[in-house]
């Protein structure tokens, strides 16, 4: 394993089309979920169920994992790499709009 350029960062963020995202609940334990991300010019975003285990968590608290993964078609490479960071939910109605654009 070798650490990415900042380019292959840049690209991998802009191509795969999934991420992981992990978080403890309220009530402790670990919840993990696939989303689809956005990127704004600071930020990646996630269109999530308001209503959800992961909403939930970040509620009770904002840090968490967040992952991208990627195999090659002929398993010769297996971009991605993880950060942490916060999560909060967006509840104004021209960014959540945003979202469903892109």
């Amino acid at each position: 394993m070798r650490a990415m350029t900042e380019n292959e960062i840049d690209q991998a963020l802009k191509s795969l089309k999934w991420a992981s995202i992990a978080a403890a609940r309220p009530d402790g334990r670990p919840c993990a979920i696939e989303a689809t991300p956005f990127l704004t010019a600071d930020e990646i975003r996630f269109m999530l169920d308001p209503a959800g285990t992961t909403k939930k968590s970040l509620d009770s608290s904002p840090h968490a994992l967040l992952k991208y993964a990627a195999a090659s078609a002929d398993l010769s490479g297996w971009p991605g790499g993880s950060c942490f960071g916060l999560g909060r939910f967006v509840h104004e109605a021209g960014e959540m709009e945003e979202g469903w654009g892109r």
